[in-house]
């Protein structure tokens, strides 16, 4: 790990029945947020930029991503507050219809 860039390295392997095949991942977090690049696909800003970003927005977990590189905006925000823990409600499995 690169503590002064605060980067780390991974590699992404095919997880389906199709021939073997992988990508190089970087992890980087700069400013307080995780930003995540893959060898090969890129934001409309940078060849190489970040295509996921998590980060706290106003007080909420979310995750930014960049789907398609044409585009500046991230294609979509997700929310994760219904993931939140605190928020877990088991459900009782004979409360199943």
């Amino acid at each position: 790990m690169d503590k002064k860039n605060k980067k780390r390295k991974f590699t992404l392997t095919e997880q389906s029945d199709c021939d073997p095949d992988s990508v190089e991942v970087t992890v980087r977090n700069p400013l307080g947020q995780l930003l995540i690049s893959a060898d090969g696909y890129g934001d409309h800003n940078e060849p190489g930029g970040p295509i996921v970003a998590m980060e706290i927005w106003e007080g909420e977990l979310r995750l930014l991503v960049w789907a398609d590189i044409n585009r500046e905006d991230p294609t979509h925000v997700i929310s994760l507050k219904d993931a939140w823990e605190a928020g877990y409600h088991p459900v009782d499995d004979g409360d199943l219809d």
